[in-house]
């Protein structure tokens, strides 16, 4: 096997691929296609503003949850929180591993982790109190006690982290453009209250999935350590390799003059024409860049080092933010994985680091997976029709998942205890069931 896999096999070229992802990054700016979302987003954003016995509707939201919708909250609010800080750097993702008994959490971030980095103490922490909260049972008098010891203790930051919800949600950025003349640090404001409100969300939904899910009393949460970011640039090979613009453009069987070039590459944000002359000079500054391995791409190829004898993975890819187009092309054709959308830009820096212990059939389907994101930009390549495409907002500050919210204080005590209770007998139930069951080789 090439030591450079997955590149060099069946006929992928990196030097190709990388070139056609250039060219593609400055297309229309680098939308490439419109903006998604998951494909069950609706079925997960159940109405609680409903008339009459609110108590009721409140009690429906929570037992019509099923448990992927609440893994798949899970795993997008953890990435979230690892990732509670803007920049393209800090995006993060997780996986779910999950056996009969026990779960093990992937995580990655764009920049990676370091030893020592505050992230990994932060995630040893939350997994160390969500296996507290699952082990736990709701009528033992001491959790009881400790739960409201806790709640009673976090209550002035609840309300500080609420506020801050709010006052995102409320006021627009128009609104805090009037509060100074400075609309650079009014928005630097606005986006620091969105994140600050964001942990609501993550709290709640954290710890219902401790409640709920089944295995989470011997969870852990991993960091991905072993993989190359690919914060480096190029190797010199590499750059002697690289695919002169004159060579993409007869690999996709078009002339590269004025007319082709303007067709092809769109206005974008840039103003003014693009020319032949303009593309040469823009694409021959994309050659020096750093390439990364993007957080979705690091925990699924975690997964295939990773001891899963006896386990299945949960086909979802929790995500801070959507996904970009050449990681969600990827993911989809290599294991059916899904993730929260896809903004529909595409990032020329993307690469995949070089896989040498991945078995055979795993080199297999992640070749094909390679293979058919290129056949996806050639085709975008050749598709003049990205001009009317509207540039996607990629962050999810001070997003929610209503789906997910927990009670608030205000709210029925008594009907609060029922749903407790009957979330914590199913689960009671399933840990039941799953000893009894030999095979745990699917969730579906």
């Amino acid at each position: 096997m090439s030591s450079t896999f997955p590149w060099g096999i069946d006929g992928l070229d990196k030097s190709r691929f990388e070139a056609y992802a250039k060219l593609l990054r400055l297309k229309n700016g680098g939308q490439i296609e419109e903006a998604s979302n998951f494909s069950e987003i609706l079925d997960e954003e159940i109405e609680l503003e409903k008339p009459g016995d609110t108590d009721s509707v409140d009690a429906i939201a929570f037992l019509s949850l099923d448990e992927r919708k609440i893994k798949r909250a899970f795993l997008d609010r953890l990435s979230e929180l690892i990732a509670n800080e803007k920049g393209g750097h800090h995006v993060s993702s997780s996986l779910m591993i999950e056996w009969p008994d026990r779960v093990d959490i992937l995580v990655a971030r764009n920049n990676g982790f370091r030893e020592g980095d505050v992230s990994l103490r932060m995630l040893e922490t939350i997994a160390s109190s969500l296996r507290e909260i699952s082990t736990l049972g709701s009528s033992d008098p001491v959790a009881a006690s400790t739960k409201q010891n806790l709640w009673t203790s976090l209550g002035d930051l609840e309300d500080i982290v609420k506020s801050a919800h709010d006052v995102f949600s409320f006021y627009k950025e128009h609104d805090f453009d009037k509060i100074t003349s400075n609309n650079t640090n009014a928005r630097s404001l606005r986006d620091a209250l969105g994140f600050l409100g964001k942990l609501q969300t993550c709290l709640n939904t954290l710890t219902r999935s401790a409640e709920r899910l089944s295995g989470f009393q011997n969870l852990r949460i991993l960091p991905v350590m072993d993989l190359p970011t690919g914060a480096a640039k190029p190797k010199g090979t590499d750059r002697n390799n690289a695919w002169s613009l004159v060579k993409t453009f007869s690999s996709l069987g078009l002339a590269l003059n004025d007319k082709t070039v303007e067709s092809l590459v769109g206005t974008g944000k840039r103003k003014g024409p693009w020319t032949k002359n303009k593309l040469l000079q823009r694409f021959d500054k994309l050659k020096s860049s750093a390439f990364e391995v993007h957080a979705e791409m690091q925990v699924i190829l975690a997964a295939t080092k990773h001891d899963c004898t006896g386990a299945a993975i949960f086909n979802y890819v929790g995500c801070s933010k959507r996904s970009c187009f050449l990681c969600s092309k990827v993911i989809q054709s290599y294991g059916s994985y899904t993730t929260r959308g896809c903004h529909g830009k595409l990032y020329n820096l993307w690469t995949v680091p070089e896989l040498p212990w991945l078995t055979k059939e795993e080199r297999k389907r992640l070749v094909q997976a390679l293979k058919n994101v290129e056949r996806a930009m050639k085709e975008s390549l050749r598709d003049k029709k990205t001009d009317g495409l509207i540039h996607a907002h990629e962050s999810t500050i001070g997003g929610s998942s209503v789906a997910t919210r927990r009670q608030q204080s205000g709210q029925n005590p008594y009907m609060m205890s029922l749903v407790s209770e009957y979330l914590r007998s199913q689960r009671q139930g399933m840990r039941s069931g799953a000893g009894q069951e030999e095979d745990f080789s699917s969730l579906e």
